[in-house]
């Protein structure tokens, strides 16, 4: 049975309208296709698209009319579908087809819309029987629904929280609305805990089940300097909102201590359009009661009174705890004493009795408490129905005897209380940018914003005749958007970055397609010489906010927000803010240490969990289905019910909030007039996070820092005159570089992936570059796109365009679709659907389950393609499915060539400016194996890497006429601020100078000293070292003692990350010399497994690891929780990290202190791919353990041997050399060992000392495993 009546929620239509960013009429109608099979296609963004191909006028009336009015001029479609709003519902009611409509009469009719001023055009009225079903054309099958049983509440919850009470409260907003809805409430009010963050969010989740939202705040009210109390704030109309937005803003810039507190007094200054509750137990009134102050208590209610009229009324609760009952009688007399209405509030922190082990245990992990700890003193602090109320109160609460009259008045606030927060009726919320005096070259609108634009156009160096069709094309769009401010704004901040020295990025994402983006200067990337689409930046039909994401310095960052904020006003700015939400390992991991659970456990399970990204639609499940789909899980579940159960109930929840790292809002008015604000680590945001603030046209700006171009700046810096490179053609840059894979320090192909594709490919042209940026996504790589793209390229595979149709589109990328703007060419120039479709097409192909959505638009581009291209309906096939197929890996190739951009500069100033590159490269990594890369690197290329010096070393590396000095901040124990005092008082004339004018202290000295900083001063380093407090005083060494070469090394190591010296590591003594084979580092190759390697050099850092959580670990107790150790070793020809495992880490960590600097030798093992050494033994060569069981590997063992074979001689006897450590599934730790004289691993049980290689062992062994009977070191 088909549906001749379609309905949806109002406020789930509005939800799809945004995520579709079209009007209602056609949201309405697209939700509808969808569940049809329709084929839908808007043409418009707001109430015109196509159903199955047919032109089509959506019509939706405000309210139910028996008739529709059809302007005279307003017939250009093919048909009709008709409907209206009926309360919180949109119902579709009926179509009609262009034939029906033209046979009605035209007639005269001076109001044929609602809301427009008289107008005697003719129209045509259809009435209601003209109408056909609606089932005709859009086939719903009716659903047969269980009616579920809703008792009426006759009271509505005023006191409620939610998850945005972080860390008090469990439930999201959907689940709310869902159970108020089943329980029969029809109103709710939004209470949460000093913030309107959840208001917006609960507002559609309450409309979304035909539940009323209230809006309000639990507000913190300022007591004293340090002490705050709580009120109930509630809005009863817009100007309510309007001040509770100025109270908030008050509470989070001026009275913020901890908590954004509200001053009394101020929120008697805007009373208007609010109610005030008198709070719980910890309320205005309750905290002067429970302080013994009871007059004041009356005074407050007195004075709350005053002020607020019928607008104040006392809250009672009917919760089972002592000080409530006292305070319930003490409060209920002061209502009859001065007639102040009462109203019964439960303090609702989740929804149902059963939640109430969710709640314990939210608030266990924000107090950090154990679980029996956490929660409130009894079980009814959740939505209680208005029988359960009236039982509390009869049972616990027997002085009130007129509870039903106070849930009464609940239902009285209720009926007070009408607003919905609703978007400003403006096109959007921005600050207005004031336009300075021009000349106008030719006036194209009335409004002086757009001629400004226009003028930029013209004036602009970038502007060329050939470009004005296009430039019209987009100038008019953003004018009709009007967007004009917008990008008046962004191009200001731009000029004023480039004014004042700032790099500002080519651009970032689709704002590339934009040819008037890149002639008024935005952006670098001239989009008709790489065919970008400007389409894919601000659709024609969509109603999406336009959206410019910028790169700049990243340690200049901050100068641009300032600049913004100073503009248009600190009061009128605001970053955004983030919420975190529990995922299901952190979830785990918090409940695995409230309920006390072994970390062992807890890591096993989080290794086991099942991971899906946001868009999918069991994203929120990932610990149910764990605990359902492995046998680990089962068991987990078995022995921990409850914190399983909680765990799953958390997964998704809001853990805590955050900062956005690059977004920031400004406004005309003050920011906290439009949306609420909060204060975070002392910066304030947006209460909502950026979809919400959108939803209030709030357009964001992406402030985002990019190191690679402060890189590029300083370079540029140390060059008097130089300028980057706009020709991207230069042969020297792709020989030198990329085409033979020497891209360390550039930006994006440092990896060794990305440099063995340059290789492979021999990368010689831009276009070429990009390609392979994009081919380098696990899409491509896991496809087999990119080995396609390869032997294209190499010639070592015959090829041709799968359709000539695809030719001019894919004929740049070798016939392959690597790029989501050549699935829009294909979807427009093929398939014949509009560049807004296209876009649109575009964004559902690349989401999670976009393949199986972009299958339904599969009728209409063969039907287009074989109608409009003359193509066969199997080649139309062909080319969807190969569309189909390789689209979804699709990449923005507007991002990809501004990316590639920053790629060739790096390349560019690599090849002809390397010792400047190389020394900002160094001055900006904070990384010591990547600028020990770096560092050898320049020496690669003849630069020097020297010491530091006093009078010539600055912050950073700089470069000098005889190589690259190394910068105070690089040298250990002196910090930034030091390092800028160092270069702020240069030049020094000699020590007595440097120590008057920089007072270093003994710290400073003695860094300074060893790595031969002060060596200028004629300053012994030995005495500086030694004597630093002597220096300071002016004392010099009157017998010259200085290090030796080797020691002096050492001391440079200490302090210096540098390569080392070949010659110097050999001359340290070496036990293996002549025994080990050495392999140099350099050489070094990671394609195979090697069993035994051996190589030595100086240990230049070291970083300690703890994977797992942070705190107390036990050996053995599980692989995830132990501590670790990377190496980085240096001999000269390169660098290897030495990965220590835990079981080294602890046989080693008493040498692993003093290690940094000092030459080593390891014995060690690698795997294929990974370029490390994995650890079996460690020798320090400064001064030799020989207690270490390695010093014996080579040695004839014949007599420990012959000790072994007479305690059992048919056991095994070997001497270790490979060690791998594991823990089970069990969580029993073991070792799997390789002899010397086997060539295959044993698995031995570990439940002693550690193994080390060299060591001797007698064992037996069974299959795979092995039993240790006696070991030798």
């Amino acid at each position: 049975m088909w549906s001749n009546e379609l309905k949806i929620n109002r406020q789930v239509a509005e939800n799809l309208s945004k995520k579709d960013m079209i009007g209602i009429p056609n949201t309405v109608v697209h939700y509808f296709c969808e569940k049809a099979g329709n084929i839908y296609r808007d043409i418009d963004a707001n109430s015109v698209c196509l159903i199955d191909g047919v032109k089509t006028k959506v019509i939706i009336r405000p309210v139910d009319r028996h008739d529709i009015l059809i302007p005279e001029s307003d017939t250009d479609y093919e048909q009709w579908v008709f409907g209206f709003f009926e309360g919180s519902f949109i119902k579709i009611i009926g179509w009609a087809d262009k034939e029906t409509v033209l046979n009605v009469p035209l007639r005269v009719f001076g109001y044929w819309k609602e809301g427009e001023e008289k107008d005697d055009d003719r129209v045509r009225i259809l009435e209601r029987g003209t109408f056909r079903e609606i089932s005709d054309l859009i086939k719903i099958e009716k659903e047969e629904k269980e009616e579920l049983q809703i008792v009426k509440q006759r009271y509505v919850p005023l006191h409620c929280h939610n998850q945005y009470s972080i860390g008090d409260a469990y439930g999201k907003p959907e689940h709310i609305a869902k159970r108020l809805y089943e329980k029969g409430f029809g109103a709710y009010a939004i209470t949460d805990h000093g913030t309107l963050a959840g208001n917006y969010q609960m507002q559609m989740a309450l409309l979304a089940e035909g539940v009323k939202p209230i809006h309000g705040i639990e507000a913190y009210i300022v007591e004293t300097d340090k002490r705050y109390s709580h009120m109930t704030i509630l809005v009863k109309d817009k100007k309510g909102w309007e001040n509770l937005l100025k109270l908030n803003t008050l509470a989070v810039r001026e009275n913020f201590y901890y908590k954004p507190r509200m001053k009394i007094e101020e929120i008697f200054d805007h009373k208007e359009g609010l109610i005030l509750l008198s709070g719980c137990r910890g309320g205005v009134v309750a905290s002067r009661y429970f302080a013994g102050e009871e007059d004041r208590a009356e005074q407050r209610v007195v004075m709350l009174k005053k002020y607020m009229g019928d607008d104040f009324y006392l809250e009672l609760m009917p919760h089972a705890v002592r000080e409530q009952v006292e305070y319930n009688e003490f409060i209920y007399g002061l209502s009859k004493k001065y007639d102040i209405k009462c109203v019964l509030t439960p303090d609702a922190h989740y929804c149902d009795k059963e939640e109430k082990k969710y709640h314990d245990a939210i608030t266990a992990i924000n107090w950090r408490k154990k679980f029996q700890e956490g929660g409130y003193d009894t079980d009814t602090y959740y939505l209680l129905t208005d029988n359960e109320v009236l039982d509390l109160i009869k049972e616990h609460h027997p002085a009130i005897d007129n509870a039903g009259e106070m849930l009464a008045n609940t239902m009285e606030i209720s009926d007070k209380c009408n607003f919905e927060i609703h978007p400003p009726e403006e096109d959007d919320t921005l600050p207005k940018y004031k336009i300075p005096e021009f000349e106008e070259i030719l006036h194209k609108s009335d409004n002086l914003q757009d001629n400004y634009l226009w003028h930029l156009i013209v004036s602009s160096d970038r502007y060329k005749p050939e470009h004005k069709e296009q430039i019209e094309l987009e100038y008019q769009r953003i004018t009709d958007k009007k967007y004009t401010n917008y990008f008046l704004i962004v191009w200001d901040y731009v000029k004023w970055c480039k004014e004042n020295g700032i790099l500002v990025g080519p651009g970032r994402g689709s704002v590339g397609g934009s040819l008037l983006a890149y002639v008024i200067g935005i952006s670098n990337v001239d989009p008709t010489e790489y065919g970008l689409i400007f389409d894919r930046f601000i659709s024609e039909v969509r109603k999406d906010m336009p959206d410019i994401d910028l790169d700049f310095e990243d340690d200049r960052r901050k100068e641009v927000l300032g600049y913004i904020k100073e503009k248009y006003g600190d009061e009128h700015s605001a970053k955004v803010i983030t919420f975190s939400h529990w995922h299901a390992k952190g979830a785990l991991r918090d409940a695995g240490r409230i309920f006390d659970i072994p970390k062992s456990r807890i890591n096993k399970m989080c290794s086991l969990v099942v991971t899906r990204s946001g868009g999918d639609a069991r994203s929120d499940y990932c610990l149910f289905d764990t605990f359902n789909e492995f046998e680990q899980g089962k068991e987990f579940y078995k022995d921990y019910p409850e914190a399983s159960e909680i765990a799953m109930g958390l997964e998704s929840h809001i853990r805590h909030v955050g900062v956005h790292a690059a977004a920031l809002c400004s406004t005309e008015k003050p920011i906290g007039e439009v949306v609420p604000v909060s204060k975070i680590k002392g910066e304030i945001v947006t209460s909502w996070d950026k979809k919400d603030t959108e939803d209030m046209k709030i357009i964001k700006f992406d402030i985002l820092g990019l190191k690679t171009l402060s890189v590029i700046n300083s370079t540029l810096a140390q060059v008097d005159g130089l300028s980057l490179p706009t020709q991207f053609d230069d042969s020297k840059v792709y020989d030198n570089v990329f085409k033979k894979g020497k891209c360390l320090g550039v930006f994006q192909f440092e990896t060794s992936g990305l440099s063995k594709l340059c290789r492979q490919l021999k990368a010689d042209n831009f276009k070429q570059l990009y390609d392979i940026t994009t081919l380098y996504r696990p899409g491509p790589l896991h496809s087999g796109e990119t080995a396609d793209y390869i032997q294209r390229k190499n010639g070592e595979k015959e090829w041709s365009f799968d359709h000539e149709l695809l030719e001019p589109i894919t004929k740049d990328t070798l016939g392959l679709v690597l790029y989501q703007e050549q699935v829009m060419r294909v979807m427009h120039d093929i398939g014949g659907f509009t560049w807004a479709t296209s876009e649109s097409t575009r964004k559902v192909i690349t989401k999670s389950q976009g393949k199986k959505v972009f299958e339904k638009l599969r009728k209409e581009f063969v039907y287009n393609a074989v109608h409009e291209n003359g193509l066969g309906e199997k080649e139309a096939e062909h080319i969807f499915n190969v569309v189909s197929m390789f689209g979804s890996y699709g990449f923005n190739l507007s991002h990809a060539v501004e990316y590639t951009t920053i790629s060739y500069w790096c390349a560019w100033l690599k090849t002809y400016h390397p010792k400047e590159f190389f020394a900002s490269l160094m001055s900006k990594e904070n990384d010591s194996y990547q600028l020990s890369n770096y560092i050898k690197e320049a020496e690669k290329a003849g630069i020097d890497v020297l010491l530091p010096d006093i009078n010539e070393s600055k912050v950073g590396f700089i470069a000098t006429d005889i190589g690259i000095r190394v910068g105070f901040a690089s040298i250990s124990s002196i910090g930034k601020k030091t390092a800028e005092k160092l270069e702020r008082h240069q030049p020094y004339a000699g020590l007595r100078d440097f120590i008057k004018r920089a007072k270093p202290s003994i710290t400073i000295i003695k860094a300074l000293a060893c790595c031969g900083a002060l060596d200028g001063f004629k300053l012994p380093r030995k005495y500086a070292y030694e004597n630093p407090k002597s220096v300071i005083d002016g004392q010099m060494p009157i017998d010259i003692d200085e290090w030796g070469v080797m020691k002096r090394q050492e001391m440079v190591n200490q302090y210096v990350t540098l390569p080392q010296e070949k010659g110097l590591i050999e001359k340290y003594k070496d036990p293996f010399e002549g025994l080990a084979d050495y392999e140099p580092i350099g050489k070094l190759r990671f394609t195979d497994y090697v069993s035994e390697r051996w190589i030595k050099g100086v240990v230049t850092f070291i970083n300690f690891k703890q994977e797992g959580l942070e705190g107390d670990w036990t050996m053995f107790d599980n692989v995830l929780e132990r501590r670790y150790a990377h190496l980085n070793i240096d001999d000269g020809t390169g660098q290897v990290l030495v990965h220590l495992a835990p079981e080294q880490y602890t046989f080693y960590k008493h040498i692993l202190e003093r290690v940094k600097g000092i030459p080593v030798a390891i014995k060690g093992h690698s795997i294929p791919n990974f370029q490390k050494i994995y650890c079996d033994a460690m020798l320090v060569l400064d001064d030799i353990d020989m207690t270490n069981p390695i010093l014996k590997y080579f040695d004839d063992r014949s007599e420990d041997i012959k000790q072994l074979r007479a305690l059992n001689k048919f056991a095994d006897i070997g001497v270790v050399s490979q060690v791998n450590y594991k823990v089970s599934k069990n969580r029993n730790p073991y070792a799997k060992i390789r002899t010397k004289e086997d060539d295959f691993m044993l698995v031995f049980k570990l439940d002693g000392d550690v193994f080390v290689a060299g060591e001797l062992l007698l064992y037996t062994k069974s299959d795979n495993f092995g039993k240790v009977l006696a070991r030798v070191k």
